[in-house]
């Protein structure tokens, strides 16, 4: 499961000494005590590359006709 996010990390442009760097300050900022390192990592990992923003598509539920 990580290996897939470090490939998608890769895969944005971003070179393996950009990602360890990337990696290194996430976890400084966003490591609560308690928390397994691994999982901390795996968070950080999932935040780097872009991201989409823009509106949600949602499904929509129109009346059948009657006939």
């Amino acid at each position: 499961m990580r290996s897939t996010k470090v490939h998608l990390a890769l895969s944005y442009g971003n070179t393996r000494y950009e990602i360890c760097n990337m990696v290194a300050k996430g976890m400084r900022a966003t490591h609560k005590s308690g928390m397994r390192t691994e999982e901390s990592i795996d968070r950080v990992l999932g935040l780097i590359g872009p991201r989409f923003i823009g509106p949600r598509l949602m499904t929509v539920n129109l009346p059948r006709s009657r006939r």
